[in-house]
């Protein structure tokens, strides 16, 4: 005989019903099909990637900068190991990138002495005249608009702003000037570096060029009076710290007179100015 319904009974039909209510009023939406997991091999992708990138564009991470003030030379060793020399009046900025070293000469002169890096190329920018090289000894001089290269050993590759390039070897020199690149031989390659120890070297060396050199070793300039002068030649090995020595001599030398200003400006003038 079947027994009749207690209360617990009932209340449990009454519950199912309320859920069944609830559940048709308050849906809950549908969670979409889970995807394979393929986020850790696409972030590794990403991440080589943006090594990559970092590579190519070969950023700085540390620069240096160097003067030299009038007069002054300064040898600097390299953390490679590289030795670089700046000549008097030189500012340079040495750059140590991730896969490259760089230095950028602002003004001046500068022999470099390079540690050999295959993985590591050498790099020296010079206005629009870049210098690429892996190990050698070389002379950079920036006297705009004319860059100077000179190569005491091993090769260099020299480039400038229309994309010319030569490739140097010892006693060799290029010429980067008004856009226009030149090479040619340097039979004396140590007349480039006789700054180094202290000499300024003119072989056939236009007045206006001499007087030019002679003004990087000098607190106040040396003056030609009329650009005519700045034809004349000059030749012989000086002492570049006995500036004013030689600009005494200039009259023994060449058809001209050395007048001093009071505030040490040197004149230059011709000679039959002053008769």
């Amino acid at each position: 005989m079947p027994h009749p319904p207690d209360d617990f009974s009932r209340e449990d039909d009454s519950l199912a019903r309320h859920r069944s209510t609830l559940r048709a009023g308050f849906a809950m939406p549908e969670l979409p099909a889970q995807a394979p997991r393929r986020r850790a091999p696409m972030v590794a992708a990403g991440i080589v990637a943006l090594l990559g990138a970092v590579l190519w564009a070969d950023p700085a991470w540390h620069t240096q900068r160097y003067a030299t003030a009038a007069g002054e030379r300064q040898h600097l060793t390299l953390p490679d190991g590289s030795d670089l020399t700046l000549n008097t009046r030189t500012v340079a900025e040495v750059e140590w990138h991730l896969r490259s070293r760089q230095v950028r000469l602002v003004d001046g002169e500068a022999l470099f002495d390079v540690t050999h890096s295959t993985w590591r190329p050498f790099v020296v920018r010079a206005g629009e005249t870049t210098v690429r090289v892996i190990g050698t000894a070389f002379n950079v001089r920036r006297a705009d608009p004319r860059v100077t290269v000179t190569v005491l050993r091993g090769r260099v590759h020299v480039e400038d702003a229309s994309g010319d390039a030569v490739l140097l070897t010892a006693r060799q020199a290029a010429e980067s000037f008004n856009g226009t690149l030149t090479a040619r031989a340097a039979p004396d390659p140590g007349a480039a570096i006789a700054w180094k120890d202290g000499k300024l070297m003119f072989d056939r060396t236009p007045l206006a060029q001499a007087v030019a050199d002679i003004n990087r070793y000098r607190a106040t300039p040396a003056v030609l009076t009329d650009p005519a002068l700045g034809r004349l030649q000059i030749s012989g090995v000086f002492d570049s710290a006995r500036t004013d020595a030689l600009l005494d001599l200039l009259p023994s030398i060449l058809p001209v007179a050395v007048r001093r200003e009071a505030n040490d400006t040197v004149r230059i003038l011709a000679r039959s100015v002053v008769r």
